[in-house]
């Protein structure tokens, strides 16, 4: 999944998906320096990256429950400005195959 960074907002490639192991690329298109947290749905805070300076990429692993969940930005007043941005976490659905 992607997930770019400007004044003051976030954006991604999906808003939903299953559970399992997750990688986000992280893109800084801004002027000022971003980072990307996530928060579980009690609020705590189970993953946040380095700090990403203008036109950066930085890559996040991490493995998600069904839930929803905040991405957003730690620094300074940057959440409370706009940057967040919601992602839902469903069940894997369970193939079969006919036989």
């Amino acid at each position: 999944m992607l997930v770019y960074a400007d004044e003051y907002f976030l954006n991604g490639s999906r808003r939903a998906g299953p559970s399992g192991l997750w990688r986000l690329q992280f893109r800084n298109n801004g002027e000022d320096d971003h980072d990307l947290a996530i928060r579980r749905p009690n609020g705590t805070i189970i993953v946040n990256s380095p700090k990403v300076r203008p036109a950066g990429l930085q890559t996040v692993r991490v493995r998600l429950k069904p839930g929803r969940y905040i991405l957003f930005c730690t620094i300074s007043d940057h959440e409370l400005r706009g940057m967040r941005w919601t992602l839902t976490v469903r069940a894997p659905t369970l193939r079969t195959t006919a036989t």
